[in-house]
C-alpha cells in the first residue's frame, strides 16, 4: 500500500516539475503582448487535489510575467476535456495548451 503511495506522488512531483519547466520556459518565448496559455486540469472531481497542485503549481510560475493563463476543469472525463480544448483553442484563442492530467482525457483531447 505505501509503495503505491509512494509511486504515486513521485508521479506526481514529476509533472509538477515537467509543468514548471514548461510554464517557465515559455516565458523567454513570449512578445511585448501578453501570451495566453490554456490548461486543462481535474479543478472538481476525485483528482481535484492534484488539479488543484498543478494550478497553484502554475498560477506561481506565472505570476509577475507577462502570461494570462486560462483554466478548465476536465474532472478526468475525456468528453469533458476535450470541450474545454475546444473552447480554451476557439474561444479563448490561447497559443498553447498544457493538459490533460489523466491519460483518458490526455488520449481523447489528440488532434
Amino acid at each position: 500500500m505505501f509503495d503505491n503511495m509512494k509511486k504515486a506522488n513521485t508521479a506526481f512531483i514529476a509533472i509538477l516539475v515537467i509543468i514548471l519547466i514548461i510554464a517557465s520556459s515559455m516565458i523567454f518565448l513570449q512578445p511585448a503582448s501578453a501570451r495566453k496559455i490554456g490548461v486543462i486540469v481535474p479543478l472538481t472531481g476525485k483528482s481535484a487535489v492534484w488539479g488543484e497542485a498543478v494550478k497553484e503549481s502554475i498560477d506561481l510560475a506565472a505570476s509577475g510575467k507577462n502570461i494570462e493563463v486560462v483554466f478548465e476543469d476536465s474532472q478526468c472525463d475525456p468528453k469533458k476535456a476535450v470541450t474545454a480544448l475546444t473552447k480554451v483553442i476557439d474561444v479563448d484563442r490561447v497559443s498553447a495548451v498544457i493538459g490533460g492530467f489523466c491519460s483518458s482525457e490526455t488520449l481523447a483531447m489528440r488532434r
